[in-house]
């Protein structure tokens, strides 16, 4: 669960230039898994893309995929790249607080 304060400090950082009907399109088909283990204090965090699983550990690399991808079906042509790329890092910071 997302705290109050570093939900704002996310809004603030992205505020402006991202798109909200991609970021719900990233919320219904690229879905995050979090697995805790026995042991470790940080859980592991999973998502899918294409269907392959992959660690959700770096942000620029999974960014790179999800584009390629959203890419690939052109749903969003009508959007420029940086307001693409800018929303799926919003959409993994989202993801990636704990």
């Amino acid at each position: 669960m997302i705290s109050e304060s570093k939900k704002k400090d996310l809004e603030l950082k992205y505020s402006g230039n991202t798109s909200d009907s991609l970021l719900i399109y990233l919320r219904r088909n690229y879905p995050v898994e979090t697995k805790y283990l026995e042991g470790f204090k940080k859980p592991f965090q999973t998502i899918y893309i294409g269907d392959k699983t992959k660690m959700l550990d770096s942000k620029k690399y999974i960014t790179q995929l999800i584009y390629n991808d959203i890419e690939y079906d052109n749903k969003f042509s009508n959007l420029e790249v940086d307001v693409i790329r800018r929303t799926i890092k919003k959409y993994l910071d989202y993801m990636m607080v704990e």
